[in-house]
């Protein structure tokens, strides 16, 4: 196997190998692949845009509002969460979990037309909005680029 083929997170290989022993058996039940380039886990997003400013929602299921972190620095905001163990079960005797722990990850880079100081973030079921205000007078006119023939 390829070096770069091995999942970092020791979950993602067990899911792998216990695919790979019942032949695709579990496959109805396989688990998205929604890792970031440090293994942690990125949060599925919405983005839409109005005159006025962008609506970041972000998807954090089982993070509390008050275990996220959203910053801004040198123009990339970046929203962090850690998903927490709730309680360890010893009188079980498991054959596969699913549920994920860890910590949630995604940043942006913002465009020039962002009031940084007026960024506001709020969290309510497992969704993070981040609301990002646009500059006063910072609308940019459509330009229409002519396509010549070559």
């Amino acid at each position: 196997m390829s070096r770069n083929l091995i999942p970092s997170n020791p979950m993602e290989l067990l899911h792998k190998e216990v695919d790979r022993l019942f032949g695709g058996f579990f496959n109805d039940f396989s688990l998205p692949t929604l890792h970031g380039e440090n293994g942690s886990l990125m949060p599925k997003i919405n983005l839409n845009e109005t005159d006025k400013e962008y609506r970041l929602e972000a998807e954090m299921p089982g993070i509390p509002s008050s275990d996220v972190q959203v910053t801004v620095e040198n123009g990339v905001l970046t929203i962090k969460g850690e998903k927490k163990a709730e309680k360890e079960e010893k009188d079980r005797s498991y054959i596969r979990v699913e549920r994920s722990y860890g910590s949630y990850q995604r940043s942006f880079v913002l465009p020039d037309n962002i009031d940084e100081a007026k960024i506001s973030a709020s969290g309510k079921d497992g969704v993070l909005t981040v609301l990002l205000p646009k500059k006063e007078g910072a609308a940019r006119a459509a330009k229409k680029i002519e396509v010549k023939p070559a």
